[in-house]
């Protein structure tokens, strides 16, 4: 909730929620429905994520912290994530979904508004809360499904909580920071766990394979950095690498 670009939506739809004359409905309502949409859509992603895993299983995946390959995946992609925090390039997945004419044709007032507001939260948000949806789905998908279930619960509960407190004691909104550049600076020191988990990882990935397997997926991280800078230069407007983004994604995989 404290990424550039949840927080300041989150304290606009705040303030207009606790502003009587724009709202239908008791408030509480209001905080519950959203919540309610949020762990919906989160359950719907667990029970995806353990379908996609048990069809993995089924033609021999492995997907177990003791398969080296698992580990140097999830070292990657937990290094793509730090880079992501550090600002080198920008999560853009269903950042576009807001002007959709779906999205449009959905209640925007009463209970039912707020509940496709906790639905939209999770979808819409991506771009931000990506980094820790990555490192939450490295991690459940190595758990059995119960645990999978609970960890996204958690993630859904935890990003509605600010929501549902606000809601049920509206006087609290007057404590929320004013959006600016601290969350930018929040966000790079996030970065810090994730290197660390990186490191770890290679750590194990280098008892389980041999020098040269080492050094395979160290240079699969530097190609991803390239690939990554590349993107993000794209991103930011400053220019096209169009051949390095092939280069170093094929160097990648």
């Amino acid at each position: 909730n404290l990424m550039p670009c949840v927080f300041p939506v989150l304290s606009l739809k705040i303030l207009q929620l606790v502003d009587g004359s724009r709202r239908r409905g008791a408030l509480p309502v209001h905080g519950v429905a959203f919540t309610a949409g949020v762990l919906v859509t989160m359950m719907v992603l667990a029970v995806l994520l353990i379908v996609l895993r048990k069809a993995g299983w089924a033609i021999g995946w492995g997907f177990q912290l003791q398969t080296p390959w698992v580990v140097a995946v999830l070292a990657v992609l937990f290094f793509a994530i730090a880079l992501n925090l550090f600002g080198l390039f920008e999560f853009t997945a269903a950042s576009h979904l807001a002007d959709s004419r779906a999205v449009r044709k959905l209640p925007a007032t009463g209970p039912l508004g707020s509940f496709c507001s906790g639905i939209l939260a999770v979808v819409v948000a991506s771009p931000c809360t990506a980094p820790f949806m990555g490192a939450a789905l490295g991690y459940a998908i190595l758990q059995s499904d119960v645990e999978s279930v609970l960890i996204f619960a958690a993630l859904g509960f935890g990003m509605a909580l600010p929501w549902l407190l606000l809601t049920l004691v509206p006087a609290w909104v007057k404590l929320l920071p004013r959006p600016g550049a601290w969350m930018v600076t929040f966000k790079r020191i996030m970065a810090i766990p994730m290197i660390a988990a990186t490191l770890w990882l290679l750590w194990v990935l280098s008892q389980q394979v041999t020098i040269y397997g080492l050094l395979t997926v160290l240079a699969a991280t530097g190609s991803t950095a390239a690939l990554l800078w590349a993107i993000g230069r794209e991103q930011y407007g400053r220019g096209r690498s169009q051949v390095l983004k092939i280069v170093s994604g094929v160097a990648t995989l």
